[in-house]
């Protein structure tokens, strides 16, 4: 019902929103992408090592098994 709407509504209007001189956009080579990705990471002073992120996750996840829930309770 929306399409058949349209379609009449842009059929009157068809003036004020086509308008006669439409051009192609000029033809673009086309680049071929890479096979793989890659950006640059900046570490800054802060940051820690993967042992130490590692270890906290672990420490972290330990908070969602039932055994620690039901010590901690």
């Amino acid at each position: 019902m929306n399409k058949i709407i349209f379609d009449k509504y842009l059929e009157e209007n068809i003036e004020q929103y086509i308008p006669l001189d439409l051009r192609m956009r000029p033809i673009v080579k086309n680049i071929p992408a890479p096979e793989h990705g890659m950006i640059i990471i900046e570490r800054d002073n802060e940051s820690r090592d993967f042992t130490e992120i590692f270890k906290q996750f672990c420490f972290q996840s330990l908070y969602i098994k039932k055994e620690v829930i039901h010590a901690l309770q």
